[in-house]
């Protein structure tokens, strides 16, 4: 597991990016949950769309992995998180991620990533 920093989409830097996977599953889990409180789902949905589209055009296969299906449920959500060589979390309301983070486990099981050595920053943009 690995993570690129960005401020704004993809930035100057997917060089990077592709690199950072070298050697793993080119897999990208997209967390969109700090869009939860979205009530315009037709925008909501497009930039969603955008976002996996140039994760895709670099080369990434992108799975949404939504936290609220883990609620409760932080063993399931790390045998899942497993399965990615990158987590990919969008911006939004940084106060209902982080709330999806902790009832999901998000938050603990990263600390883990670290703890054990996987996780790397590649740049900050």
């Amino acid at each position: 597991m690995k993570f690129y920093l960005s401020s704004f989409k993809i930035g100057n830097e997917e060089r990077k990016l592709i690199e950072l996977t070298k050697n793993g599953n080119k897999k990208v889990a997209y967390i969109n949950n700090a869009l939860d409180f979205a009530t315009d789902l037709e925008r909501k949905n497009k930039s969603d769309v955008a976002d996996v589209s140039e994760l895709q055009r670099i080369g990434f296969t992108v799975d949404i992995l939504d936290l609220k299906m883990y609620f409760h449920k932080p063993e399931g959500l790390k045998e899942k998180l497993d399965q990615y060589d990158v987590i990919w979390v969008r911006g939004g309301n940084t106060f209902i991620l982080a709330q999806a983070m902790r009832l999901s486990g998000f938050d603990e099981i990263i600390k883990k990533y670290f703890k054990d050595g996987v996780c790397q920053y590649s740049c900050r943009i």
